[in-house]
């Protein structure tokens, strides 16, 4: 897959779940901004605020949002987002130049949420510093990490955004992962979207990102995802309310189930080898997080 087909991507789900995005990096979102006088896309906007390096690398996308706050009818702020996805040494720089730029042209306060979706363990700028004689500039924004997080934890959560942070986590697996073995975690992901009831529109525009960002290879591969979505939505909508309970019910206990055994391994795997908690993590399909809370437990026996 071209991964700047995952730029566009990244841009499509971003504007279609803005709102979800906005809750799930501020808790109090819904008391910060005012979410019915919806969100301005600015992409033509930064564009022309670009940095202009000369650089015209696919693997990072940039958003600026106008979104109203709730101090006023007129008041609103710039939401910056970057999405970067490989290791760049003059990002923090970019972030930097972005500010000022966008502080100079619209007078307006800027936040910046910058995303890593790369796989290095070392990687997340967080803060650009200039230091000459006397003068000191410090710029420091949001990170988050796609790597380090937990999936579990994200599994738990009910906003939509979550479920995109775990597609990618899921992606970050093909290469590593047999075809069936992906597409049972893919599939299994959309049981989670559907058991969690999010409206249609959104579930439709979840589906399509999942699909098309893990990017199965092959065209039989995409066919079997699809009967997989097809069936499973089959039989929800054929359901009435006390049989889509018990279903419901089900798939959490088969969760809660496949989580104990998934336990029981990295655990066994844990006292029984010297394993680095990589090779652990790798051999029971599990994260890293997951494999390193375990670890903890059984220290603190």
């Amino acid at each position: 897959m071209a991964i700047h087909h995952r730029d566009i991507l990244w841009k499509g789900i971003l504007e279609d779940l803005f709102d979800d995005f906005l809750r799930f990096f501020y808790p109090d979102a819904d008391e910060l901004f005012d979410m019915r006088q919806g969100f301005g896309f600015m992409d033509k906007e930064i564009a022309e605020l670009s940095p202009g390096t000369g650089l015209k690398h696919p693997l990072f996308v940039d958003k600026l949002v106008k979104v109203f706050t709730r101090s006023g009818a007129e008041e609103w702020i710039l939401v910056h987002v970057e999405v970067q996805g490989y290791a760049d040494h003059h990002f923090a720089s970019r972030m930097f130049t972005y500010f000022y730029r966008i502080r100079d042209r619209y007078g307006k306060e800027v936040t910046a949420i910058a995303i890593f979706t790369d796989e290095h363990d070392w990687y997340e700028p967080d803060c650009y510093t200039s230091t000459f004689l006397d003068t000191v500039v410090t710029y420091r924004f949001k990170t988050y990490k796609v790597k380090h997080q937990d999936q579990a934890a994200l599994e738990k959560s009910d906003n939509p955004f979550a479920v995109v942070i775990i597609a990618v986590l899921v992606a970050m697996q093909r290469g590593k992962q047999t075809p069936d073995d992906l597409l049972r975690m893919t599939t299994g992901l959309v049981r989670m979207l559907f058991r969690k009831g999010f409206p249609k529109q959104k579930i439709d525009q979840l589906l399509d990102f999942i699909k098309k960002y893990v990017h199965y290879g092959k065209p039989e591969e995409f066919a079997k995802f699809d009967t997989a979505t097809e069936t499973i939505n089959k039989q929800i909508k054929s359901m009435g309310i006390k049989e889509l309970i018990i279903w419901m019910e089900r798939e959490e206990a088969t969760e809660l189930a496949n989580n104990s055994r998934d336990k029981s391994f990295v655990t066994n795997l844990l006292a029984g080898t010297d394993f680095p908690v990589e090779k652990v993590a790798t051999l029971a399909n599990v994260t890293i997080d997951f494999v390193i809370e375990i670890q903890k437990e059984l220290s603190a026996k």
